[in-house]
């Protein structure tokens, strides 16, 4: 009789599990449900979503042959810009003074060169009627080309 009992009770318990699995089959599966809803304008939307870092297609590396402080600038990062266009003025103060500086460096220069010259002519007649010699009259000669040289760089 116990024997009846417990094959009884797994029969009663391996059709119970047969029929969840039957009837939890048919739920699981959405293929021929049908869903109905009303037509209505609307905007359609398309969103999309990644991961990781954006770049661009294409960047464009904008150079110049003149550096320094930018005084102003006309553009932002990523406007269209057209060839030709004005992007940014420098602050010139700076080549301003460069520039004094150079005419400085060549008045400098000139009078440097006018005293060698000077130097030179006046101790060339003196070498002439010989009275310096060579060893004398030869550092005139080269502060000479020195100062030449120093006009023209």
């Amino acid at each position: 009789m116990k024997k009846k009992m417990i094959f009884g009770g797994f029969g009663i318990v391996a059709l119970a599990v047969i029929g969840g699995i039957l009837l939890n089959s048919g739920r699981g599966s959405t293929e021929g449900q049908y869903q109905f809803a009303e037509i209505t304008r609307g905007d359609l939307e398309s969103t999309i979503s990644s991961s990781g870092a954006l770049s661009p297609v294409t960047t464009v590396q904008v150079g110049t042959q003149v550096s320094g402080t930018i005084d102003r600038i006309y553009a932002d990062f990523n406007d269209r810009v057209k060839k030709g266009q004005l992007v940014a003025v420098l602050d010139t103060l700076l080549l301003k003074v460069a520039v004094l500086d150079a005419r400085a460096a060549l008045e400098r220069a000139e009078a440097q060169l006018e005293e060698a010259l000077a130097n030179y002519n006046r101790n060339k007649q003196l070498f002439e009627d010989k009275l310096i010699s060579d060893a004398e009259f030869l550092p005139f000669q080269i502060t000479l080309k020195i100062q030449q040289a120093a006009l023209k760089s």
